[in-house]
């Protein structure tokens, strides 16, 4: 039986998880309140909160605490598609911060062993919002109508500095601004066995052609170092806000906007 969509609000931003069709599982959609057409779509639909080959995380249970959090959960394995991996559990809450302005994700991986990734046909884990289809001019032209903040800064031709895990999208084609912070302090679960953090991972747009023309924005890898996700209590965390935009935003109003949206999210101190 199929179970109804749930929903948070906050600001100008709606998040619907609802079910994958005769899949008993759920993904969620961002949609922003347009002033002139009402509630529109700004994302594909059923987003999984982590993606890879193994870390492909789509809720099996959902349930909506209150008027500002669901509670989801979910597996990652024993299903015959990874060896004779094991089944781990994992939970992950999302809550609509009305105050600050944000949807914030928060998934607890509780693995008994070490997961072993497969880094195939890409990386893993990632976490991307895919945006849906490319518009019609993508083909060259819709780069110089776009506007991305894309993090690490990259400070010469050789490396990559240590610095702000955020980014900022602005598509005139869906005429939306997008921004997402990834609290890097508490996934510590990045190292040289998977993924480094700021070696190997990038804050921004990516084009994707399989199965069909897509744009997908936030954490993504260009490399791996290893294929071990550690075992333990391990937690991806991130932010999500967007709000209706017709206006270019020019380089320094998306940089401007980006730190001042995201400095209240940096931690006061790391471990």
């Amino acid at each position: 039986m199929p179970i109804e969509p749930v929903s948070l609000t906050c600001a100008e931003m709606k998040l619907t998880v609802s079910q994958r069709g005769s899949d008993a599982s759920f993904g969620y959609q961002l949609f922003i309140r347009d002033p002139e057409t009402g509630w529109r779509s700004a994302s594909a639909t059923h987003n999984p909160l982590v993606r890879g080959n193994v870390f492909e995380l789509h809720a099996s249970d959902i349930k909506k605490v209150d008027d500002a959090r669901i509670l989801l959960t979910g597996t990652i394995g024993g299903d015959g598609k990874h060896g004779n991996m094991g089944i781990t559990t994992w939970r992950a809450t999302i809550t609509a911060d009305a105050a600050r302005g944000w949807f914030i994700f928060d998934v607890e991986v509780n693995a008994e062993q070490d997961i072993q990734l497969c880094m195939q046909n890409g990386f893993e884990p990632e976490i991307t919002l895919d945006l849906g289809p490319l518009p019609p001019y993508e083909r060259g032209d819709h780069v110089w109508f776009i506007t991305q903040i894309t993090n690490p800064t990259k400070w010469n031709d050789d490396a990559y500095g240590n610095d702000f895990p955020a980014t900022y999208y602005f598509d005139p084609y869906l005429n939306v601004e997008i921004m997402l912070f990834f609290d890097m302090t508490r996934m510590n679960w990045m190292s040289r066995q998977n993924i480094a953090r700021f070696l190997n991972y990038r804050c921004g747009f990516r084009r994707r052609y399989q199965p069909e023309p897509a744009g997908e924005l936030g954490l993504y890898a260009t490399g791996a170092s290893g294929r071990l996700f550690p075992s333990g209590v391990q937690h991806f965390s991130y932010f999500l806000t967007a709000r209706p935009r017709k206006a270019l935003a020019d380089d320094h109003e998306a940089v401007r906007l980006l730190v001042d949206k995201c400095l209240p999210l940096l931690p006061r101190s790391s471990p």
